[in-house]
């Protein structure tokens, strides 16, 4: 099996100018006032809010929707491994099928995480796709590549992912992962070759270590919390959750998402535009269209 990248990429950035759609589909017309007493200038002014607005939830989009898919998934620092996908399991939009899913939601904010990847059957596929809380995937640690520091060069491979602003030793034979964003998503993935395979697989998933560093350094490197992965026919998927929300829930969420999770540096000229519309980092954001 190889790793494919896409040769382009396609960022909030280079779709924001989208046009109205976006504003229909979150129903940013909940937002709007009743009064239509606006003259020409006035009107003019709106349309430029809601200019403002649906780049707004363009670029908002995936904070919001990771943390929808946060919320259907397993507790903060503790592993959901997967199992063959059924027609039930749409927490994602598609599933691998020749790879078993082994997932995490981390919490940094109090310390950072020990990741560890044990030894596996050669040739067998892995990869630990790791993404902070805007969906931008940070590393991919896997076994084409594992990523880790000069001198480590066999399996176990440890890894610490660190929040933002960390600072500290790390133990000896570990790998820092440096992470922007407190929450992080860790999508791990095993190669599964059939169903005769599957125990195999299920017994590599059990291996799978993920504990706080402060326990790591101290020497107990056992205690990883873990599950086996359940459906819920019932359930509402993460993006139709999201999809279902009104201008102002949309917005709230986004603004007290941005509190915990900031914008990159890189982001400061939009978030100054958002701003002039009440969308910043707080709480909760200030309605614009709703005055």
């Amino acid at each position: 099996m190889t790793e494919i990248h896409s040769t382009w990429t396609l960022s909030r950035r280079s779709m924001f100018g989208l046009g109205a759609a976006a504003v229909a589909a979150v129903g940013l017309a909940a937002c709007s006032s009743s009064d239509d007493k606006s003259s020409g200038s006035k009107t003019s002014a709106a349309n430029d809010v809601k200019s403002v607005a649906t780049d707004a939830y363009v670029f908002g989009y995936p904070l919001v929707l990771m943390d929808a898919t946060k919320t259907a998934g397993a507790p903060v620092n503790s592993f959901d491994h997967g199992v063959p996908p059924n027609p039930n399991d749409r927490d994602v939009v598609r599933l691998n099928l020749d790879t078993l899913y082994s997932q995490a939601w981390l919490d940094l904010s109090a310390e950072p995480m020990v990741l560890q990847v044990p030894a596996m059957d050669a040739g067998r596929y892995w990869l630990m796709q790791i993404m902070d809380a805007w969906s931008n995937t940070a590393h991919d640690p896997s076994s084409v590549k594992p990523q880790v520091k000069d001198g480590v060069t066999a399996p176990p491979y440890t890894y610490v992912l660190t929040g933002p602003g960390w600072s500290g030793t790390l133990p000896p034979n570990t790998t820092e992962l440096k992470m922007t964003t407190p929450t992080v998503w860790i999508i791990g993935r095993i190669q599964i070759n059939g169903a005769a395979d599957l125990p195999n697989v299920q017994a590599l998933q059990q291996q799978l270590k993920l504990v706080p560093l402060s326990r790591w350094a101290a020497g107990d490197e056992g205690g990883t919390v873990s599950r086996q992965h359940t459906t819920d026919a019932g359930a509402v998927p993460p993006v139709k959750a999201v999809a279902a929300m009104d201008g102002k829930t949309f917005y709230n969420k986004m603004c007290a998402l941005m509190a915990v999770n900031p914008p990159a540096p890189a982001d400061a000229a939009v978030m100054k535009r958002f701003a002039t519309i009440g969308i910043k980092p707080a709480a909760q954001c200030r309605h614009p269209l709703d005055r």
